[in-house]
């Protein structure tokens, strides 16, 4: 949130963000990449928390900082 607030007086916290949302979205990817297809429902709840990261980590990069 206090990227949000002040991203440039707060850079430190928009790099440490940039950094958490990229390990979850890196994370989640790998995790979807090793499930076999026997688990459509995983398989969809992954898919969904990686296309949230994933915009929520562009969001990051494309902030002012």
């Amino acid at each position: 949130m206090f990227a949000v607030w002040h991203p440039v007086k707060k850079r430190i916290s928009l790099y440490e963000a940039t950094i958490m949302q990229a390990v979850g979205f890196l994370g989640e990817s790998a995790i979807l990449m090793t499930l076999g297809a026997d688990h459509p429902a995983i398989h969809a709840s992954l898919l969904r928390f990686i296309v949230f990261d994933g915009a929520g980590l562009l969001a990051l990069i494309l902030a002012p900082g």
